[in-house]
């Protein structure tokens, strides 16, 4: 591959993986947080990732793998920045943490089993 193709290639996928690293880094990171809608794109978005990597290295693409690496660390570092992720989470209903609707109240002293 040309070298100025070859370097396109790198940073495409450098930039493509810090806006997945983002994605990921705003979502929760335990399992019993997350919805089923952001345990799939999760699940979708890294299995892709990975695709991408593997064929890239073995068709001997080193600066893009490395790339697609750094972008995902510096992407899910920038997405756990505090103020960052407040913002992300606010704007994007999407990434808001799971909560259970089915809470129970205390306190009102009636049994509803009769």
């Amino acid at each position: 591959m040309p070298p100025a193709l070859s370097l396109t290639v790198a940073i495409i996928c450098g930039l493509l993986c810090l806006v997945a690293g983002v994605f990921l880094g705003a979502m929760p990171i335990q399992n019993s947080k997350m919805t089923d809608a952001q345990r799939k794109a999760s699940s979708l978005l890294c299995f892709i990732i990975a695709i991408v990597f593997v064929v890239l290295m073995f068709t001997g693409q080193d600066l893009a793998t490395w790339t697609i690496l750094g972008g995902i660390v510096v992407g899910f570092a920038v997405g756990k920045i505090p103020p960052l992720h407040e913002a992300l989470v606010a704007k994007w209903d999407f990434l808001k943490p799971y909560e259970p609707k089915n809470k129970r109240r205390k306190g009102s002293g009636k049994s509803t089993n009769r």
